[in-house]
């Protein structure tokens, strides 16, 4: 239960780090522990998932990779572009 502790102790330093950086505003305040933790287990996941998706096209050549992302870019700026009609 020590180490739980600490845990607590760090995510309330961190949260008050947060409220004295973006102001005293009350949505802030109400961020729980389980908020925060949550947002650290997604960037974890995400940059996880990001490393997949690297190793996943690391066999392309450069050129290869280069076009696929300007394909994937242009499609996701179509997309975009559909969201305020």
């Amino acid at each position: 239960m020590e180490n739980k502790s600490e845990n607590d102790e760090l995510v309330d330093k961190i949260m008050d780090r947060m409220i004295e950086v973006i102001g005293d505003n009350s949505s802030i305040k109400r961020l729980r522990r389980s908020h925060i933790l949550s947002a650290i287990i997604g960037a974890v996941g995400f940059s996880l998932f990001i490393d997949g998706v690297l190793k996943l096209f690391n066999n392309f050549p450069s050129w290869a990779s280069l076009v696929l992302g300007l394909f994937l870019m242009l499609i996701t700026g179509l997309l975009l572009k559909n969201l305020y009609r």
